[in-house]
């Protein structure tokens, strides 16, 4: 794994220390790995992740809680 792989993943926090709470809704994240073992665009719906395709994910390990896109505007 390359430098650059190993900076650009110690952006990301292991899911399990996501600050979830039950019934609030969290996200959008990039989420790894997705269910076909890629990265993918989830949040967390206050109960289960899931991923943009609407299907629950079944063992995300990694996140990165994405701006809200009206931080991006100019």
């Amino acid at each position: 794994m390359t430098d650059q792989a190993i900076a650009t993943l110690s952006e990301f926090s292991l899911i399990v220390d996501a600050q979830v709470k039950e019934g609030e809704f969290f996200g959008p994240c990039v989420i790894g790995p997705g269910n076909a073992s890629d990265w993918i665009i989830g949040y967390w719906n206050g109960f289960n992740w899931y991923g943009d395709d609407g299907l629950v994910l079944r063992e995300p390990r990694l996140y990165r809680l994405l701006p809200p896109l009206s931080s991006l505007r100019r």
